[in-house]
């Protein structure tokens, strides 16, 4: 380190215990708002994980046009071949080479 760089020590307001040291000045207004974006992620993902929890058969899965017209031609065993191939196909509907790289095989 350079004799000019400065070192900060973050301390708890209350009880004066240190937290933290830093090279970079944070104001308590950026510290309520990092806590308070950082709050509301957790409480989105206790929402999403509870979502989850109740359903696990729940998913979401992306069909390319000529996929969509094709699954009602399909049985039930050939569709569910479909889907094992879905993450192996690309664009122009070919193959990938094991599910990425994008080389034809």
């Amino acid at each position: 380190m350079s004799e000019n760089h400065k070192l900060y020590v973050i301390s708890d307001g209350e009880t004066g215990e240190k937290i933290g040291v830093t090279d970079t000045v944070i104001t308590g207004e950026q510290l309520e708002e990092m806590n308070r974006k950082r709050k509301e992620g957790y409480t989105t993902y206790l929402a999403r994980k509870e979502y989850y929890d109740k359903d696990r058969r729940k998913f979401v899965t992306n069909f390319m046009d000529s996929i969509e017209e094709l699954s009602s031609q399909l049985s039930l065993v050939d569709a569910g071949y479909l889907m094992k191939l879905l993450p192996y196909t690309q664009e122009d509907g070919k193959l990938r080479d094991n599910g990425g790289g994008g080389r034809q095989s």
